[in-house]
Order: C-alpha cells, then structure tokens, then sequence
C-alpha cells in the first residue's frame, strides 16, 4: 500500500482511489481560494511617462519598452504589476528602485 495513500501527496504519486481524488480536490479548492484572497500589487505608470518628452506618443513610449501601444493604454489607467515594472525599468537602463523608490519597495 502506498504510504501516501488518502493524501495530495497520493494523488501526486499516481494513486487515483477515492480518497486520494478527495483530497486532490480540497487542495485545489484551498489555493484557488488563497489566490482568490491575494490583492496584486500595481506600481503607477506615471513615472515611467516622466522619463520620456512631453511630445512622446504611446508608441515612442511603447518602441522603447518592447511592447504594443495599447499595452502602455492598460498600464497608464491600470498601472503595472510588479513583474511587468522590473521588465521596464531594467529596459529603459534604471533598477526598479531608481523610478519608484520606496513605493516598489513596499510592493515587493
């Protein structure tokens, strides 16, 4: 019998009886409502618009980041996750610290 029997772990190994079936599922149910519960965290786009001319258009600004214009639409009315805000800054040339200072600090 396998040690792991009625558990996630079971369910991991192979092990497909019921129990093991009962438990996968309360696992997926507890972190599908942990992730439900986690609030991400959006860095504001303004700072990264500061580094750019008055005169920048969304695509000037998306040509130098690597992305679609419409995605610099998105992060300047839904801001930017943190993922996304270290992509930029490191293209741009700045560690993330540099363009948000203690606001990125806090999100991380």
């Amino acid at each position: 019998m396998n040690p792991y029997c009625a558990t996630e772990t079971g369910y991991r190994y192979g092990c497909r009886c019921s129990e093991c079936k009962q438990a996968h599922s309360n696992g997926v149910s507890k972190r599908t409502q942990r992730r439900k519960r986690t609030v991400k965290q959006r860095l504001p786009f303004e700072p990264i618009i500061a580094l750019f001319d008055d005169e920048s258009t969304n695509s000037d600004i998306a040509d130098a980041i690597g992305c679609h214009p419409s995605a610099i639409k998105r992060y300047r009315t839904e801001g930017m996750s943190l993922d996304i805000a270290d992509r930029v800054a490191i293209r741009l040339g700045f560690h993330p610290l540099v363009i948000w200072g203690s606001e990125y600090w806090k999100a991380t």
